[in-house]
């Protein structure tokens, strides 16, 4: 089913919905206020793992063509934490 749609750049009918469910923004705000909520989905299993592979080939294929900066720390597992201990050593070590 991934690679089918991975091809036919589509999910199955049935793995295309999600249900979306209003989440408190804080646990302290007025709950019947409705501008204290945001929309949180559920997509289908599915529809995770597809969105997840199409994210690593987008990641892998603008690395290739050079097309990510070296400087970008999103889409990159790691790469802000990475970046956050290195600069801590280097402030470290001119103390």
């Amino acid at each position: 089913m991934r690679n089918a749609s991975l091809q036919q750049g589509s999910l199955p009918l049935r793995q295309r919905h999600a249900i979306v469910r209003p989440w408190l923004k804080k646990v302290d705000a007025d709950a019947s206020d409705v501008q204290n909520y945001r929309p949180v989905s559920n997509l289908a299993l599915i529809a995770k793992v597809v969105e997840r592979l199409v994210s690593r080939q987008l990641v892998t294929f603008f690395k290739h063509i050079r097309l990510m900066p070296s400087v970008q720390s999103a889409y990159r597992s790691d790469a802000g934490d990475r970046r956050a201990r290195n600069l801590d050593k280097k402030l470290a070590s001119n103390f």
